[in-house]
């Protein structure tokens, strides 16, 4: 088998793959600051669920007759 042949049966010509790296490079340093963002927002949108849950626990006992204690 030819070289080629080995590059008509292999992979679909196109342009190289970027690595990881150097796609985290072409978006700077703004990235870390979005990774940030995101990670402070899930925790604060946890936070106030729980609470939620924790104040209403009383009456959702109350609610199906069960008593917590």
């Amino acid at each position: 088998m030819s070289n080629t042949a080995v590059a008509e049966t292999g992979a679909a010509a196109g342009p190289p793959r970027r690595s990881r790296q150097r796609s985290l490079e072409e978006l700077g340093p703004h990235y870390k600051w979005i990774a940030l963002s995101n990670t402070t927002l899930g925790m604060l949108i946890a936070t106030i669920n729980s609470s939620i849950v924790l104040i209403a626990l009383p009456d959702i006992f109350k609610g199906i007759n069960v008593n917590p204690l």
